[in-house]
């Protein structure tokens, strides 16, 4: 009868200690799957600053570190964008303002075909300006969209690795409740 005792004690410590295991195994993946859920929220709301914080060293610190190289790959390619945008906006004020010089060389009429030349001139370069900006924008955009696809196949591989993670923890815990089941019948 004690050494049915000190069985069922010892049973029931690594029961607690599988379930404190459990508990914290969960508590880690619900922690690291919150931090990306809120820095893909803050991200979406417009802050590409924000980082997942890689505390750990397993498949969630993968993801959380893949994740925030999509994000710094992200916030790179929006900021050349913006760049390029900036570059188009000011070629399109040249080529406004060379439309503008044509515009008052034609209502007066009284300037020199030297300075009609001029205008076109300047205006042409300036159309180039924007077509050469435009193809820049171009390629930008396709940048983007590769670097959403290589997201995207992260987060594939990610999800897989959280699935493969949900498994192992439900064996677990279908072993605990035998043990369970198996504990009572020994008392």
């Amino acid at each position: 009868e004690t050494r049915t005792a000190g069985v069922a004690a010892l049973l029931l410590g690594v029961l607690a200690l599988i379930g404190w295991c459990f508990a914290g195994a969960y508590r880690s993946i619900v922690g690291a799957l919150n931090e990306l859920r809120e820095v893909a929220a803050a991200m979406s709301a417009g802050d590409l600053r924000r980082r997942a914080a890689v505390a750990t060293r397993d498949e969630l610190a993968t993801l959380g570190r893949a994740f925030n190289d999509v994000a710094d790959a992200f916030a790179r390619v929006i900021g050349e964008a913006d760049g390029s945008a900036r570059q188009v906006d000011h070629s399109v004020r040249q080529v406004s303002e060379a439309a503008g010089q044509v515009g008052v060389a034609t209502d007066r009429q009284s300037a020199s075909s030297a300075q009609v030349a001029a205008a076109v001139q300047q205006l042409t370069v300036s159309i180039g300006e924007v077509a050469e900006h435009a193809q820049k924008t171009l390629a930008v955009s396709e940048r983007a969209g590769r670097l959403a696809e290589d997201g995207m196949g992260e987060a594939e591989r990610a999800t897989r690795a959280i699935r493969g993670i949900d498994d192992t923890v439900r064996q677990a815990a279908a072993t605990v409740r035998r043990l369970q089941v198996r504990s009572g019948e020994i008392s």
